[in-house]
């Protein structure tokens, strides 16, 4: 939802936030999502992305 603006702002950090929140109780979607927001980050230095920890 955060990720993607659907019917709201786009926030990439509000979608780190949530992901995060979901991957820690073992969510393997959410895991593979903020690996792949990182791998982003990293492909696009424009994007600043801050926190992500996987």
């Amino acid at each position: 939802m955060y990720e993607d603006e659907e019917e709201i702002v786009k926030n990439i950090n509000e979608a780190i936030y949530w992901y995060k929140k979901s991957a820690e109780q073992g969510n393997q979607n959410a895991q593979n999502k903020l690996e792949e927001l990182k791998n982003r980050e990293i492909e696009n230095n424009s994007c600043k992305i801050v926190n992500i920890t996987c």
